[in-house]
């Protein structure tokens, strides 16, 4: 059919064109109607459930609800962190290097071991940082800023010490501070001249008056560093069987044998030897006479503090001087246990030590005291090999006197087999050995004046 019937002009056909087309839409129409029905119906089907579904809406609306929330557990906030030891970082340090070579033990595990707890986090880092930091592992001479925190806080490192060491003690109880030398080749402390004192005394001025001019003659003292050092070796095997107490065996190489060496010589009368040793604070000193009575004794001390007008007077003693001034009773009382047990006596801070003589007891100004105490630096060598000659006992020794050794008295690896009898080499590879190396470079001290200390020997201990 065509699809524009505009152009047929047969009425007839025209006609049958439009019936035909009626009958088309009728048609359409229909088919369209009927679909729209059976929707329609099927609609109708759905209105029953439909109707169900808005009922139980309804009566659920109807219903009270009760609803509850958790919330979510809030986050712990984290501890406080302890301050770093530089005491224990460096044990720790040098126990996990030790057993990262004996047992290949890896150096979080050790340090994890002895540093456990969030509290201890900053702790394990500084660890971490200076095992990292050395070249050779557990070697605080390294750039880095663990070695730098370890180099640069020896208040921290010699107040560890004070259970054991007078000059920990000092330190522990701000009596005094470490001096560090740094890259220095000495330090210069300046003071008055001896003989010079109240030549600066001020005069009263009446009004309109000259005021008078005075003068002082300026002394100075030099501090020079000195060096305590020892190497002490050991077998694999024996590190191996160790393991529970290696920290301690560490800890008394490093800390306890150092801390007697360096009182025994703080506070003897020895003279120093240039370049190797120090003077002894006593030096020069006459001990003061000791009387029949502690009270006579003290006080005899006290006066010496008071006419050198001492700012930071403290007593020092032996561990049996205090045990015995602690049990002195007289007339049913205890004198000094009372006050002992606050750690003065008569006022004045008393520091104690098995390292000071039995009985010993002295007195020293600490304002006049200027003490060089560095942190030591500590190696470990599985390759050395070393001279086995101590600084003391019968020969082969490097000593003379016995722990001080200068160059002449040294026994290099050459010289070794020439000493009588010859000394031994050991190589640390050979016989599958560790040797550790502990150096206080550093060390000094000096009095602004010999009156800032005195002492005696006791007789009623």
């Amino acid at each position: 059919m065509p699809k524009d019937i505009e152009h047929i002009t047969d009425p007839a056909v025209r006609r049958k064109l439009d019936a035909a087309k009626d009958q088309a839409k009728a048609a359409k129409a229909f088919d369209q109607f009927e679909a729209e029905l059976a929707d329609a119906f099927e609609a109708r089907k759905q209105v029953p459930t439909l109707l169900a579904r808005v009922d139980s809406l309804e009566k659920a609306l109807a219903r009270p609800v009760n609803f509850s929330a958790t919330l979510k557990t809030p986050a712990k906030p984290k501890g406080d962190q302890k301050r770093p030891d530089v005491a224990e970082c460096l044990i720790t340090a040098t126990a996990a290097e030790l057993m990262r070579r004996v047992n290949q033990t890896a150096h979080a595990e050790t340090i994890k071991q002895h540093h456990p707890g969030d509290d201890q986090a900053f702790q394990r880092r500084v660890v971490t940082g200076m095992l990292k930091a050395a070249t050779n592992p557990a070697t605080t001479t390294a750039a880095g800023w663990a070695a730098e925190l370890v180099m640069s806080d020896a208040e921290s490192y010699w107040s560890k010490l004070s259970a054991i060491s007078v000059a920990g003690s000092l330190v522990e109880r701000g009596l005094t501070r470490p001096i560090q030398f740094g890259d220095a080749h000495s330090l210069v402390v300046p003071q008055r001249a001896h003989d010079n004192d109240g030549a600066m005394r001020p005069a009263w001025i009446a009004e309109g008056a000259s005021i008078p001019h005075v003068s002082g003659r300026l002394a100075s003292s030099m501090l020079l560093p000195f060096k305590l050092a020892a190497i002490s070796s050991f077998s694999d095997e024996l590190a191996k069987t160790s393991v529970p107490n290696i920290r301690s065996v560490i800890e008394s190489f490093i800390f306890d044998d150092s801390a007697v060496a360096i009182d025994e010589k703080l506070l003897s009368a020895d003279i120093g030897i240039a370049g190797t040793s120090p003077s002894g604070l006593y030096n020069g000193k006459t001990p003061l006479s000791a009387g029949v009575h502690p009270l006579e004794d003290l006080k005899n001390l006290i006066s010496k503090m008071v006419s050198w007008r001492a700012r930071r007077p403290v007593f020092i003693m032996g561990d049996l001087t205090l045990t015995t001034l602690k049990m002195w009773v007289e007339d049913g009382t205890f004198l000094f246990r009372d006050e002992l047990a606050k750690g003065t006596l008569f006022g004045i801070p008393v520091v104690h030590s098995a390292t000071v003589a039995p009985n010993q007891i002295a007195i020293l100004d600490c304002a006049a005291l200027y003490l060089g105490l560095p942190v030591p630096l500590v190696d470990i060598s599985a390759t050395a090999s070393i001279v086995m000659a101590s600084a003391s006992g019968t020969a082969p020794k490097m000593g003379n006197p016995d722990h001080h050794v200068s160059e002449p008295d040294s026994i290099h690896e050459s010289d070794a087999r020439f000493t009588t009898p010859p000394a031994e080499v050991r190589s640390m590879f050979q016989t599958a050995g560790q040797a550790v190396r502990v150096i206080h470079n550093g060390l000094s001290w000096t009095l602004v004046h010999p009156d800032a200390v005195e002492y005696m020997n006791v007789t009623w201990n």
